[in-house]
């Protein structure tokens, strides 16, 4: 396999990238040493964690090879069974006392990669961080790793009818067509391969089951499957952003049942639509990696919809799209701090803040 050139020729910043070699080859084969080699050659540092399976040992090598000022950020280089991800704990122990009770699907646990680009130990990122899932596929891997910028603006939006806060965050994109809503789309409605753009908003329902499906609803609120990997398009350096959950769940079990000893197993495009746009070019698939807290009304100033809003202007502001996620964490950790927050919304905050997740190359 020839040909290649990291982020299709774009100059980047440095960037560490921590993989395993032996896992990676055993999952994509002998062309990952090209990979590796053509990454060093792109003037990249590549950190090998040569077989450590244990997540908090591999987290604190990566600490240590992380400290170089002049880093950019990190990119985690295949998925969880090369470099293994980790269960984390959303809310702070005195917060967890007082939301005793409240019902989550994950219990407020998620999957983070964030202790990676940690460099002070306090398990938050102190760098913009991505992971390019490798999909069991050499192709796939080539495809995510040499995907370029966009070359037009054609932005694209989908939502739940119960959703409308998203048009105001949507309005930002200046798209021409009107975000799709679910209140009539239907796989076949859609389309095959017409979920296409440069920047790609869907706020719908996700499964921690079926990485396949999106759902919208109807005007009496029973689910409608809207979305379908079928339905996704050549998508070239595009940036995609949803807010559906477990949207960015690229492998599965979900955290919580991970917790109780479930063996984790990794994704590949047929079995998730993340990975789906991300074969079809995309450059960055933004989502969560658990359930997702959305505003049901019209203003975007609740829930996770500030996490939406200062995404999308980061990213219209020129940032990547890693970093215009690193920065809307900041953004909203900020807004959290700003509010006067119950118990229970102060807990889906810290949840929002610590699910999001970029997959791709994402620079």
């Amino acid at each position: 396999m020839t040909g290649f050139k990291l982020a299709g020729g774009r100059a980047l910043d440095p960037l560490l990238f921590v993989t395993d070699a032996a896992r990676l080859r055993r999952r994509v084969g002998p062309w990952a040493r090209t990979c590796l080699a053509a990454i060093r050659d792109a003037g990249h540092t590549v950190f090998d964690l040569e077989g450590e399976a244990r997540v908090h040992r591999a987290v604190a090598a990566v600490r240590r090879a992380s400290l170089d000022p002049g880093l950019a950020g990190v990119v985690l280089l295949g998925g969880p069974t090369v470099v293994p991800t980790r269960i984390v704990d959303s809310l702070p122990a005195a917060l967890r006392k007082q939301v005793q009770g409240v019902d989550d699907p994950d219990d407020f646990y998620v999957w983070s990669d964030e202790a990676y680009a940690d460099r002070d130990g306090d398990d938050i990122a102190e760098l913009p961080l991505t992971r390019v899932p490798d999909g069991g596929s050499p192709g796939f891997l080539k495809r995510v790793l040499t995907a370029g910028a966009p070359s037009g603006r054609r932005p694209s939006g989908y939502r739940n009818i119960h959703r409308p806060f998203a048009e105001e965050i949507y309005r930002l994109l200046a798209a021409r067509r009107p975000m799709v809503r679910s209140a009539r789309a239907t796989p076949r409605s859609i389309g095959p391969g017409t979920v296409r753009g440069d920047r790609v908003y869907i706020m719908m329902h996700g499964s921690p089951f079926d990485g396949t499906r999106y759902w919208g609803e109807t005007a009496k609120a029973q689910p409608l499957l809207a979305v379908r990997p079928p339905n996704i398009g050549k998508v070239p350096g595009a940036t995609v952003f949803t807010g559906c959950c477990w949207g960015a769940m690229a492998w599965s079990p979900m955290a919580k049942q991970a917790l109780g000893g479930v063996t984790v197993r990794a994704r590949t495009p047929a079995g998730s639509l993340a990975l789906r746009f991300l074969a079809q070019g995309a450059r960055a698939f933004v989502g969560c990696t658990a359930a997702h807290y959305s505003p049901t009304g019209r203003s975007y100033r609740a829930a996770g919809g500030p996490m939406h809003m200062a995404f999308w202007k980061h990213a219209l502001s020129g940032k990547p799209p890693a970093e215009a996620l690193f920065e809307a964490k900041i953004d909203y950790a900020l807004w959290m701090r700003s509010q006067r927050m119950t118990p229970e919304s102060r807990a889906i905050g810290f949840k929002v803040l610590r699910e999001y997740a970029c997959l791709g190359l994402g620079w």
